[in-house]
């Protein structure tokens, strides 16, 4: 299902990019239909001379200029999926070891009282600057990503909020870390990038927390 989806979205994208050279070479070729009426044969070689020409040098230029377009859609496309992989991760293991120590007994603190860390967003505090970037918010998976990462950026708000003395903004943010791990939102994100196998062998071998006995 996620090949399927991958490859309709790379044929919309060829099709957005390209669509203009495609409809100019149609609308080239039922003109040069309508030239063949020309009964003068000297008169209708000269001027399908020139019409070929036009055509084809027009069409060649508006289909590099295509082409340079779908290349920086597809490497902006790459790029912000791999930046945007390694947030989901970040995000993944903060509430994966965040539940963990609330869970964890014979801790030497009071673990439901401590206020939860900031989640480390730090490439989409870069890429949400960008306006190319934002442009991706209306294709999916983006615009789905977008929703989720934009619901998690409150949470950091309400962080800086509590450490800036906000009396109301500590109970906000152990309410939308509790809400976020019933819905399972950072599981749903990284599982945009990530299959369950590979997160499961992700965590065996890279995070580890003590036993919660």
């Amino acid at each position: 299902m996620k090949k399927f989806r991958n490859i309709k979205h790379l044929l919309i994208e060829i099709i957005e990019s390209f669509w203009v050279p495609i409809l100019f070479l149609i609308l080239s070729i039922i003109f040069l239909f309508k030239l063949t009426n020309i009964k003068d044969k000297q008169t209708f070689q000269v001027v399908i001379g020139i019409v070929l020409g036009v055509v084809l040098g027009f069409t060649a230029d508006i289909m590099k200029r295509s082409f340079d377009e779908y290349h920086y859609k597809m490497r902006l496309r790459k790029s912000s999926l791999k930046l945007l992989k390694d947030d989901a991760k970040g995000v993944y293991r903060t509430f994966w070891q965040y539940k963990n120590m609330q869970n964890a007994k014979n801790l030497p603190f009071n673990a439901q009282s401590i206020l939860p860390p900031k989640l480390d967003l730090r490439y989409w505090s870069f890429l949400k600057k960008e306006k190319d970037f934002l442009l991706l918010a209306s294709k999916p998976p983006f615009d789905q990503i977008f929703e989720l990462i934009w619901d998690l950026e409150i949470i950091n708000d309400q962080i800086e909020k509590a450490k800036g003395g906000d009396k109301q903004a500590p109970g906000l943010v152990f309410a939308f870390y509790n809400q976020t791990i019933i819905d399972k939102s950072h599981e749903k994100l990284l599982l945009f990038f990530m299959t369950n196998y590979e997160i499961e062998n992700w965590i065996k071998s890279s995070m580890s927390f003590p036993e919660t006995q």
